[in-house]
């Protein structure tokens, strides 16, 4: 006589687990897409001869020819030729890039027009999809801390439902109720603790799996719960509100000074930093000569110095230089230098060159700015270059707090400066000089163009260089908080209501099941509307 009640509840249940399940694949379909981009077979060139082979057998160094249409087997840089890659996969950019010789291409991005030549830099684990591919698993595994209070909840509230149900079946039996069992197995069914349980992981899978679709890949999905409670914005300057591509504008030299050593030793110096100014600078006179350097120490935000041919040279910002090599600038240098972004070269008696350079302002970082400042958000800029640079790039963007000639202690301290004020800082910056700051913010954001320790240090990275992503990954904050808010409410209201009438003798268990189903299924449809 209690065929109907089982077969209610096997059905309604399997319906809600295979719909949980559905709701699941779909969170992770982005994963599944950057597995199965990556061809399965690839064109290797062999002493000028092409011969196919697997994309798995591809090392380091091999040279694969990428025709039209074609996947991009694995990292590496263009050899011969010149195509527009589509990345849109990769970092969420729509319109295809171009890239020539010597330029780097990712392995997943489509090759739109013109065969190419490319050597292969990076393969397997190595490359910049399979370390996506390991960030997006990590963070969708991450359990934030409103996580892990309701499954902490959730056990606790097993444990009261098991005791509830005993002392229900207790009552009713002592009450020589006839249906004293099925009270009490409908109090047992209507129970939902897993709604409790699904209602953060099922919000965050969603939205981190958009959130990648866009091109934002969130490393730790705490970093979403931090965004929401963010109160000043922090950003640096070059490469970030600009583009970091700053050009050579021209070059003044000491009269002592030989011009053309002074580029030999310049661009000798600079390939050995990853900052814009130094690949602008190694850039713009690539047709120098290349000389060893030895002996070489890194200043993070002021410049380097190294030994060439026995002595030692400095480049880099104007104080950094004066300071380290106790050297005089030329007059006015010192003001030149004020005006705007300049880097100084010298050895140890004298100031050599002054190189002058200028830096576009970003697409998008008006528009962000203004966005955040009506969102309530106190934006600074801060910035190790020089203060009239400075000042140009914050009267540009509308910002008022600004600061300039910033070492990464100075950037560091005025942070936990503002923390210490009670501030939830969010930091967005590229550099290596930033990467302390990345790393003591509440929350940092890097840019898709920034150097490998900047990305390390930051808990969410601009696959692209859009910054229109960052108001996107705000909102998408905003509105997750909402959905785990309105799923922890629904099934805290769902199961104080349906367990005391239930307890009354209220619900039959064929409707407990399906109410229990139904409460499941609702908190997953729920989260499932971010990704839209």
């Amino acid at each position: 006589i209690y065929f109907d009640s089982v077969v209610m509840f096997i059905f309604f249940l399997t319906a809600s687990r295979y719909l949980e399940t559905m709701a699941r694949q779909r969170c992770v379909g982005q994963v599944e897409k950057l597995v199965q981009s990556l061809p399965l077979m690839a064109t290797r060139i062999v002493d000028g001869d092409e011969e196919t082979v697997a994309a798995a057998s591809l090392a380091v160094g091999d040279e694969v020819l990428v025709r039209p249409g074609e996947t991009v087997p694995a990292d590496g840089e263009v050899v011969t030729g010149r195509s527009c890659f589509d990345e849109s996969l990769i970092s969420g950019e729509s319109l295809p890039l171009s890239r020539a010789a010597g330029a780097r291409v990712l392995g997943g991005s489509i090759n739109r027009e013109n065969p190419v030549r490319i050597r292969v830099t990076a393969v397997g684990a190595e490359t910049v999809l399979a370390e996506i591919q390991r960030m997006m698993e990590r963070a969708q595994s991450d359990k934030p801390p409103v996580a892990q209070l309701a499954d902490r909840v959730a056990g606790y509230f097993i444990v009261a439902v098991l005791s509830i149900v005993a002392v229900v079946a207790s009552y009713w039996w002592l009450q020589q109720h006839p249906e004293w069992f099925e009270i009490a197995l409908a109090v047992l069914i209507v129970s939902c603790p897993c709604a409790l349980s699904l209602a953060t992981p099922t919000a965050l899978s969603a939205s981190l799996g958009r959130l990648q679709a866009g091109g934002m890949l969130v490393k730790h999905s705490a970093a979403l719960e931090g965004l929401t409670r963010v109160s000043h914005v922090v950003f640096d300057k070059t490469g970030t509100l600009t583009e970091g591509k700053p050009t050579l504008q021209g070059v003044e030299y000491a009269d002592t000074a030989d011009q053309a050593d002074c580029r030999d030793l310049a661009v000798s110096l600079e390939r050995n930093s990853e900052h814009p100014l130094a690949r602008a600078l190694a850039d713009s006179l690539g047709d120098a000569n290349s000389l060893e350097v030895v002996e070489l120490v890194n200043q993070p935000g002021g410049g380097l110095s190294g030994c060439i041919n026995g002595r030692r040279y400095w480049i880099g910002s104007a104080d950094y230089v004066t300071r380290a090599s106790g050297v005089r600038l030329p007059d006015g240098w010192r003001e030149r230098a004020a005006v705007g972004t300049t880097v100084v070269l010298a050895d140890a008696q004298f100031a050599l060159a002054l190189f002058g350079f200028d830096d576009a302002l970003r697409d998008g970082s008006k528009d962000l700015v203004a966005w955040l400042q009506r969102a309530g958000k106190r934006v600074i800029l801060m910035s190790g270059d020089g203060s009239a640079a400075v000042e140009r790039v914050a009267r540009q963007c509308c910002i008022d707090d600004y600061r300039s000639g910033l070492s990464p202690e100075d950037k560091i301290g005025a942070v936990r400066s503002l923390q210490d004020g009670g501030a939830r800082v969010l930091m967005l910056g590229d550099g290596v000089n930033d990467a302390p700051v990345l790393a003591g913010a509440d929350v940092s954001i890097a840019m898709g163009s920034a150097t490998a320790l900047a990305k390390t240090s930051a808990d969410i990275v601009l696959l692209g260089n859009r910054l229109d992503a960052v108001i996107d990954v705000i909102d998408r904050a905003g509105r997750t908080r909402r959905v785990i808010r309105q799923n922890l409410g629904w099934a805290l209201l769902y199961n104080f209501s349906a367990i005391p009438a239930a307890a009354m003798g209220l619900v039959a268990p064929w409707v407990a099941a399906l109410g229990m189903s139904l409460s499941s299924l609702l908190v997953v449809a729920n989260a499932m509307r971010l990704n839209r």
